[in-house]
């Protein structure tokens, strides 16, 4: 089959697998009733508090945790970007191939054999420290060990070699569809808990306290 017509056909098959698994996941969520709220009337600006919590990510300042340990902050961010750069990299790759010129690869590569090097680390790490390895499950390994197999087929494919580009087609299939099952789908989440933690740090005050406090 050729290369072009094999990316289709996997894109045919798990995109649309994986938008009816997410959107079940979605329906089930949406069917939660909300706690009531018994607390007295905000004591903060609620759209200040819900921006704070969604800006916080770009921020690492605001959090003690990432000014302590900011390496950890600069490999979290890596294996991020470099796993949206490859996820984007298996749409465009099939669909606007004309975008995807010379120094646009070279870009891609970049992005995702930083997020590679990320993820090894983070890899390693959680099969040598004690406090890592009580709370890992087989799918926080087989997650992770996924998405490097992910990251080095994509580079594959942006080399232009041929069997990587087939191999890389085939884990971002199993990726697409296994995806909504594991650990992976958080992401789904985070707009949701982002929304709700900025909420309840402005109502109760919270984040006014902070801002005194940054403000000596």
């Amino acid at each position: 089959m050729e290369l072009t017509n094999f990316q289709e056909l996997v894109h045919l098959i798990a995109t649309p697998v994986m938008v009816v698994l997410y959107t079940l996941r979605l329906v089930i969520l949406f069917r939660h009733r909300l706690a009531k709220d018994r607390s007295p009337d905000p004591k903060g600006d609620l759209a200040k508090g819900v921006a704070d919590a969604f800006l916080t990510l770009v921020m690492p300042w605001k959090m003690q945790s990432t000014r302590k340990h900011w390496t950890y902050y600069v490999e979290f961010m890596a294996f991020h970007l470099g796993l949206a750069f490859n996820i984007s990299l298996a749409y465009l790759i099939t669909f606007a191939a004309a975008f995807m010129t010379g120094p646009v690869r070279t870009v891609f590569v970049a992005f995702i054999a930083v997020g590679l090097v990320a993820g090894i680390i983070r890899f390693i790490g959680r099969l040598t420290r004690p406090d890592l390895k009580v709370i890992s499950s087989f799918d926080d390994y087989f997650s992770l060990f996924l998405v490097l197999l992910f990251d080095a087929t994509g580079i594959l494919a942006l080399q232009g070699i041929v069997w990587g580009s087939y191999l890389y087609f085939v884990v971002v299939g199993f990726f697409l569809i296994y995806a909504p099952f594991s650990k992976i789908h958080h992401y789904l989440y985070y707009p949701f808990a982002r929304f709700f933690y900025g909420s309840d740090i402005s109502r109760k005050g919270i984040l006014n306290t902070e801002v005194r406090n940054a403000g000596g």
